[in-house]
């Protein structure tokens, strides 16, 4: 599920890319790089890593929460 969860947030950032979007982190790349704001590049870079690691961290804490329910023995 960790491996996972930040793999869709990859392919959302990947699939909105075609598009045509105007808003997320996958336009923020695409017109960064269409005016050569490497600012802009890297902060999508940034913020696209931020919630990676949000989400695997909620994904570890739900984890952690249904092996204590099922009366798992912490790893």
């Amino acid at each position: 599920m960790k491996v996972a969860v930040a793999a869709s947030l990859v392919g959302a950032i990947v699939g909105e890319l075609p598009t045509g979007a105007v808003a997320g982190l996958g336009s923020r790349l695409l017109s960064g790089s269409y005016n050569g704001q490497t600012v802009q590049i890297w902060s999508a870079l940034l913020a696209a890593s931020l919630l990676a690691g949000i989400l695997i961290i909620a994904v570890g804490l739900v984890e952690r929460a249904v092996t204590a329910a099922m009366g798992a023995r912490p790893a």
